[in-house]
């Protein structure tokens, strides 16, 4: 189990220290939170070597997706396939989100490719909104399940349990103490953690209001 302290985030030395420390089984080459205003957005139009997930757990947000606009809400996660051209034109409402970039594939050249015109059309993107990823999800990922759990200040009822798949979690807002393998971990605001396939687990406490973004890898039984 580990687990990444990512306040007063730096990019570039987050990068660095992701590459050297991330768990031999987790296979995302990078992820991190991301905030911006009402009226902010990106310059750039681009795509990537690998698959990415943005997922949204507040505000309202506009994309251009292959050339046309879409609009992404909190509770939304937006999946784009290896090659897929996005950009965020707008901040409708002050956002955050979490974005992951999975495995390298292709050529795995890493972060933004820019578009030049001319890129063929990639199918297989996909907004799945909260609570329907089992349902829903692209047929190109890999992730068993995902969501957003948002939690009131106090203790919270959770089973101790396992998976046969390794799990991940990102939390957005507060902060709250998690038990793995019989050991008491507190998460602040922007930690993200690594839990092995097979280790036992609970959220414990939310020691103000809290939003958790839980991953789920492949299975493997």
């Amino acid at each position: 189990m580990s687990v990444f302290k990512m306040q007063d985030w730096e990019l570039q030395r987050k990068i660095q220290n992701w590459e050297l420390h991330r768990p031999k089984y987790c296979k995302f080459l990078l992820l991190g939170p991301y905030r911006l205003r009402k009226g902010q957005g990106d310059l750039d139009y681009h795509y990537h070597d690998c698959d990415e997930y943005i997922i949204v757990t507040e505000g309202k947000l506009l994309f251009l997706l292959e050339g046309k606009k879409y609009e992404v809400n909190s509770g939304d996660c937006l999946c784009v396939p290896i090659g897929g051209k996005h950009q965020l034109t707008n901040v409708l409402e002050d956002m955050t989100v979490v974005w992951i970039y999975d495995e390298l594939k292709g050529e795995k050249r890493k972060w933004h490719i820019p578009v030049t015109g001319g890129e063929k059309e990639v199918p297989g993107i996909k907004i799945v909104g909260w609570g329907r990823w089992r349902k829903e999800k692209p047929v190109w990922s890999r992730l068993n399940d995902l969501g957003i759990s948002y939690f009131p200040k106090g203790k919270i009822k959770m089973n101790y349990h396992r998976h046969d798949c390794h799990e991940y979690y990102f939390l957005t807002k507060g902060s709250l103490s998690i038990n793995v393998e019989g050991k008491e971990y507190k998460m602040e605001e922007d930690d993200f953690c690594a839990i092995k396939k097979g280790d036992k687990h609970k959220v414990l406490e939310a020691f103000q209001e809290s939003t958790l973004i839980w991953l789920q890898d492949e299975l493997e039984r």
